[in-house]
């Protein structure tokens, strides 16, 4: 998840908008992914997200340094939501290989971590919002698309509860 983020993050500060192209936005997005590396560690990635950060001719001063400390303040959200998956995952492994196997807690378990992920995502929808705002790239479009994102995802994490 924490590729992704900051993938999108890097996406959406340095690469501006979508360049005109007779291929369809889900084809130009397959062959940017079929280009990704298929394995990374936390730590390149992190680097290659300050390296373009750093880079990028087409940030002002400020930009970069609101951006970059907005990839620094995801990434330890980021970090803190997998730190409490790793946690929960653990405990679910341990009690479903468990002799005295209880139900109840399982769906418990199973019920928090879809809130955790629910929460990751909504955080992760946030930087990206927070990201095309200090772009000034922010339109309603996106604000009524992102925002009703927002809306349900919040309810969807209060229903949880």
């Amino acid at each position: 998840m924490k590729k992704i983020i900051i993938s999108v993050l890097i996406a959406a500060g340095v690469q501006g908008c979508a360049h005109g192209s007779e291929l369809s936005t889900e084809a130009r997005l397959d062959e940017k992914l079929s280009q990704e590396a298929l394995l990374r560690n936390g730590a390149d990635l992190k680097a290659e997200a300050k390296q373009l950060l750093e880079s990028s001719s087409r940030l002002t001063p400020s930009q970069r340094a609101e951006l970059t400390s907005l990839r620094n303040s995801t990434s330890r959200q980021m970090d803190k939501f997998n730190s409490e998956s790793l946690k929960l995952r653990a405990v679910l492994i341990e009690d479903v290989l468990a002799s005295s196997y209880d139900g109840a807690e399982v769906e418990l378990l199973k019920r928090r971590m879809r809130d955790l992920e629910h929460r990751k995502l909504l955080a992760f929808f946030r930087s990206i919002r927070d990201a095309n705002i200090k772009l000034g790239r922010w339109s309603s479009k996106n604000d009524r698309v992102t925002s009703e994102v927002l809306d349900e995802m919040t309810f969807d994490v209060f229903l949880l509860k």
